[in-house]
């Protein structure tokens, strides 16, 4: 038997059953190992095969990287909030830590010194710590984060994502200082 030399099908063309009529049963059909993620003018893709996410298209710096990381780990720490909050900000550092990691060199920072920067104890002292023991210097850092994170990320869905989180804990923390306030 000989080798075949010809082309068997041009490019890669994605069989789509007869039976699709519609754009959405085309788009449904199509097998999803042949979906190329690439990077667009705003984001790129991120992470293990299968497990592909999007990212903004730039790169924090590891200082402010850090910053954002005392932070999260402030408002975490802090007695001031409502237990909801939690749930927002671990989204918010587990999502800015994986950013990181596909932003960052192996030798940049290794073992503990990474995942010190979003996780272990927030800092004892500081002005992160001193804004974290009250509910309004709880909300003046978590808008500090969103406009940290604002200048090293273009706008786009990831990053608005992330600012909705954050939203959302800000307005849960008024939400308890209203009903601290009500007689």
């Amino acid at each position: 038997m000989e080798d075949w030399n010809g082309t068997s099908v041009p490019g890669h063309e994605v069989f789509t059953s007869p039976m699709a009529t519609t754009t959405q049963d085309m788009r449904r059909a199509r097998c999803k190992g042949t979906i190329i993620r690439e990077a667009s003018q705003t984001t790129v893709p991120y992470g293990a095969f299968g497990h592909e996410r999007r990212k903004p298209r730039a790169k924090m710096p590891i200082p402010s990287h850090i910053e954002a990381g005392r932070i999260i780990k402030s408002v975490l720490a802090s007695a001031q909030k409502p237990y909801s909050v939690n749930q927002r900000m671990d989204s918010v550092r587990s999502t800015l830590e994986d950013w990181m990691s596909s932003e960052i060199r192996r030798d940049e920072l290794d073992g503990p010194e990474f995942f010190d920067v979003y996780y272990h104890d927030a800092d004892e002292t500081g002005p992160y710590t001193e804004a974290s023991k009250s509910s309004e210097g709880l909300i003046r850092i978590l808008d500090e984060l969103k406009a940290k994170l604002s200048v090293h990320y273009p706008d786009c869905a990831p990053l608005r994502q992330q600012f909705g989180k954050i939203d959302t804990a800000i307005k849960i923390i008024r939400s308890h200082i209203a009903k601290r306030q009500d007689p």
